[in-house]
């Protein structure tokens, strides 16, 4: 039986599940607003994320946490140039975390279940 996340079928119930990918870095939100406040949209990924790891705009008290976490949001959101210009862009304009929540949030599930990494499952809670 192929133990999907989306979905787990037990003796004819239906699960919903849940992963520690999501859970182990939390939401990170004051540090995406950080991250894309200082991005730089003519830079590339990289160059972007090398800036910021060497000028600590997070405010972390380790290099490692900092790796991290910029490790966690590249999965999230520096996936595609277009999403991480787009999203800095909206957070230097003034637009705020009500309106950029559900946004970050569905950037973080979307990439999450397009990569495949949906099959890795932590917990199984019943509906």
């Amino acid at each position: 039986m192929d133990t999907d996340c989306a979905q787990l079928k037990h003796q004819g119930s239906t699960f919903m599940s849940y992963t520690t990918i999501i859970l182990k870095a939390g939401a990170l939100l004051p540090s995406t607003m950080d991250l894309f406040s200082n991005w730089d949209e003519s830079d590339s990924v990289d160059s972007n994320l090398a800036r910021l790891k060497g000028s600590n705009v997070f405010g972390k008290v380790t290099r490692e946490r900092i790796k991290t976490m910029l490790r966690v949001m590249r999965n999230r959101y520096l996936f595609s140039e277009e999403v991480s210009n787009s999203l800095a862009i909206l957070t230097k304009n003034g637009v705020g975390i009500a309106i950029l929540k559900p946004i970050l949030y569905f950037n973080t599930f979307a990439n999450f279940t397009v990569s495949g990494r949906s099959s890795v499952c932590s917990n199984t809670f019943s509906e």
